[in-house]
């Protein structure tokens, strides 16, 4: 077969093989996890954590806490972030409580003004253990042993820090496993390629 039927099976093997880039309303909840993690410099497997203890994966999650510094607020979305804390991070208030709340649950932006509220507490507290730095997300600031909040915030971050090890483990694996799927399809392709050349074009 001539030259042009060439180009044409190859440009045609190409289209089939190239990915799609996808657009954001197609991303995954687990990709834009990711993706918001490393905008602001955190360890996904850390950022993952965090998520399933503060929400176990749920967009529309929500706690009214009426006695926070900044009066009654909510937590909510995936980060549990509070609206008058996100509000610091450049969240736009409305005025509305209800309003606000139910802003804060769109997964970007409740992932977006989580993971920089993370960050910045990180940045805050860098001098102290990782454990302890994400004890602050809960609450704020260290805790004193006399605080009646202490030995529960204690626990939470020997929560987070156990489900960071367990993501750090899931992730490896599963970034493994797209390697090993990547490298197969792209060898079973490469000799369908010869195949198909020798067969039909040569």
């Amino acid at each position: 077969m001539g030259n042009f039927k060439k180009v044409i099976f190859v440009i045609l093997i190409i289209f089939l093989v190239m990915p799609i880039k996808a657009g954001e309303n197609t991303m995954t909840v687990y990709d834009k996890i990711v993706k918001y993690a490393k905008e602001f410099s955190i360890e996904p497997a850390l950022f993952m954590a965090l998520i399933e203890q503060e929400s176990d994966f749920n967009p529309n999650d929500e706690l009214y806490e009426p006695n926070t510094a900044s009066g009654p607020d909510y937590s909510c979305g995936l980060t549990q972030i509070l609206t008058h804390t996100a509000a610091g991070q450049g969240f736009k208030l409305s005025g509305n409580l209800e309003t606000d709340k139910e802003a804060l649950k769109d997964i970007d932006k409740n992932l977006y003004y989580g993971a920089k509220y993370l960050r910045e507490r990180m940045n805050t507290y860098k001098s102290l253990p990782l454990i302890d730095q994400i004890r602050t997300y809960n609450s704020g600031s260290p805790l004193s042993t006399a605080s009646s909040f202490y030995a529960a915030n204690q626990q939470y971050g020997i929560n987070i820090m156990n489900k960071y090890e367990k993501w750090k483990k899931r992730m490896n694996e599963a970034s493994l496993h797209s390697n090993v799927k990547t490298a197969l399809v792209a060898g079973v392709l490469g000799s369908m390629a010869i195949w198909l050349d020798q067969k039909f074009l040569s």
